[in-house]
């Protein structure tokens, strides 16, 4: 029997595409058409490949969620061609959090949609990827040496803004006893929290003070300087990781829950429809490809 071949509007096979993830083979078997049909109407439509990615770079944003993740749980991997992709992973209770990231990050990842995996031990993670782009090349060089995480300096004062700041505190921070915000740097020796730490101080104004406990090694913010971290943090934290936030009254809650004018457009900016990151991108790479 024929499959009936579904019309394909330049909607539709961008939207299957893009945010699906999906690949022109597995668009064609869908559909009906040859594999060479569906690259002839994106031809014709003018709907860029993940091939025209590397055409364009990341925003400045999205280097500086990249940099704050990459100093916490993401990763850089290779591909089998050599190639660099950023890996994004987090447990069931921060999912509304990756969604969060992988919307900032479209069009460079590969699904709107993340994956859900049921470890063995019973819990539950979801992961995402990107497709290999120059600048996650770039941050391998720059974040790893025989394969392990390190500081580098050159790249930290250039993105170490609020907002990777505060996507660093989201991924490996924690507030301890309601009284302390720490971070995990377990990933990294004493030296480089060391100058990491000084980066904090150089950039914010801010200390943070290594510690160990056992054989990690952690940072703390200097308590009297709380209320100034959070200061710089809050904007950027997205509803469902304010836990990490500490508690305090009623009246100082609702003081620090009520952002000005400025904090509303960040928020805005930051939270905005993923579908519209996603046809600011294509407009960019039609441009880029026209």
């Amino acid at each position: 029997m024929v499959k009936r071949m579904e019309t394909l509007s330049k909607e539709k096979l961008s939207h299957e595409y893009w945010d699906l993830g999906k690949s022109s083979v597995v668009i064609s078997g869908e559909c009906g058409y040859s594999r060479q049909r569906i690259n002839q109407l994106m031809q014709k439509y003018n709907v860029p490949t993940r091939r025209d990615l590397k055409e364009v770079d990341l925003s400045d944003k999205q280097k500086q969620l990249v940099v704050g993740s990459l100093l916490g749980d993401s990763s850089i991997v290779k591909t089998k061609q050599g190639k660099a992709r950023l890996y994004l992973g987090h447990s069931e209770k921060q999912k509304d959090y990756l969604l969060w990231k992988n919307g900032l990050l479209m069009p460079f990842m590969t699904k709107a949609e993340i994956k859900r995996y049921v470890h063995k031990q019973g819990y539950v993670s979801y992961k995402t990827w990107s497709y290999v782009h120059p600048f996650f090349s770039e941050m391998k060089a720059a974040f790893y040496s025989n394969g392990k995480k390190i500081i580098n300096k050159s790249v930290l004062n250039k993105y170490m803004t609020p907002l990777a700041l505060s996507v660093w505190y989201m991924d490996d921070g924690c507030c301890k006893y309601n009284k302390f915000y720490n971070f995990a740097t377990a990933c990294f020796d004493y030296l480089g929290v060391l100058i990491l730490s000084q980066i904090v101080k150089n950039k914010f104004n801010i200390n943070i003070l290594p510690y160990k406990n056992g054989k990690y090694i952690y940072v703390r913010v200097d308590r009297k300087q709380n209320e100034k971290f959070e200061k710089i943090i809050s904007p950027y934290i997205i509803p469902s990781m304010s836990y990490k936030l500490i508690k305090r009254s009623n009246s100082v809650e609702t003081e620090r829950s009520l952002p000005d004018s400025s904090q509303v457009k960040l928020q805005s900016e930051l939270h905005g429809n993923m579908q519209n990151m996603t046809e600011m991108f294509m407009s960019c790479l039609e441009k880029k490809i026209a």
